[in-house]
């Protein structure tokens, strides 16, 4: 079991440093090894807000039933560290659909009127090659709420559609994992953040992964969840990079397009954006003051291949 260390900071303003306000944000921190269905009561800081999400750990094997990267639900390796959990996000169930939802204390309360900058990885799975968690649907919505208390329980649902940040992307990616983001401004006091799906069937789209499955749900992976004061923190963009371009390159979300900040002044990058099943949407050159318009893009996740003739880089983007 990971031990935690103690480190005592000098009293300061909220706003003189950045960090992440959430407490063992990459699901690292255990009391329990998990061998079970729905043990995220194992996890330290986190709670199980609503039904009983699960948690997954290398600590249980390679391929037992919590284990990583095989465990009951699919086949993923941690985003980073050696643990993630998983949820149902959204079920056909009458009325209202199924949720399951994790909450966590922040370690400092939200400042009315302040910006905050929320991020979180998912993966998408239908079960495979472990099909004891067989899925049917991919779904979007997924997102954080904040609160002012406490809250366990069915009292949750019918859900009353409120998040501070939630997508409108459905993920399908079950290779890799998808960062999503966004900022708000808080509104009120409060220290309680919840992560999943808060919204009804009636404002939830999905599509269907595996028409032959009988289970009328959606399961994601979750891993690396951020909530901060600054987007360096918690990066409004998400990439598979490679080591030469980590730390230098980011991505930047606009309204109509993508910016890249970061590229070297004076000069000129070849780029090409694929689809997730490889095919050519748009190439071209740009400089390091450029921005690619992607809304009218097609597809809702675009991979973008930057290269100078010497180093490349590829990265995977939600789009706008």
């Amino acid at each position: 079991m990971r031990k935690i260390a103690a480190l005592v900071l000098v009293s300061l303003p909220i706003w003189c440093f950045a960090q992440n306000l959430v407490p063992n944000p990459s699901f690292e921190e255990y009391f329990n090894c998990p061998n079970d269905y729905g043990e995220s009561f194992e996890l330290r800081d986190w709670f199980m807000a609503i039904a009983n999400p699960d948690y997954f750990n290398v600590c249980d094997g390679t391929t037992d039933t919590c284990g990583v990267p095989n465990n009951f639900s699919g086949f993923q390796n941690p985003a980073s560290g050696d643990g993630y959990i998983g949820m149902i996000t959204y079920s056909n169930d009458p009325p209202d659909g199924f949720r399951e939802l994790l909450g966590v204390k922040l370690t400092t309360p939200l400042v009315p009127g302040t910006t905050y900058y929320a991020s979180f990885k998912i993966s998408c799975t239908n079960g495979y090659p472990n099909l004891d968690n067989w899925t049917r649907y991919a779904a979007n919505k997924l997102g954080v709420r904040i609160r002012q208390d406490s809250l366990v329980g069915a009292s949750w649902y019918p859900s009353d559609n409120i998040a501070q940040f939630s997508s409108d992307s459905i993920v399908t990616d079950s290779v890799g994992w998808t960062l999503l983001s966004g900022t708000f401004v808080a509104q009120e006091i409060a220290q309680w953040l919840y992560l999943g799906n808060f919204f009804d069937n009636t404002n939830v789209s999905n599509i269907v992964i595996d028409p032959s499955c009988p289970d009328e749900y959606s399961y994601y992976y979750f891993d690396d969840v951020c909530l901060s004061l600054s987007m360096e923190d918690c990066p409004l963009a998400t990439a598979t990079r490679l080591p030469a371009m980590s730390g230098r390159i980011r991505i930047i979300r606009e309204q109509n397009g993508i910016k890249v900040s970061g590229l070297v002044a004076g000069r000129q990058y070849s780029y090409e954006i694929r689809d997730t099943l490889g095919r050519l949407l748009l190439e071209g050159l740009m400089n390091s003051d450029s921005t690619l318009y992607t809304a009218n893009l097609a597809a809702s996740i675009i991979v973008l291949r930057l290269w100078d003739g010497g180093e490349v880089h590829r990265m995977k983007i939600l789009v706008p």
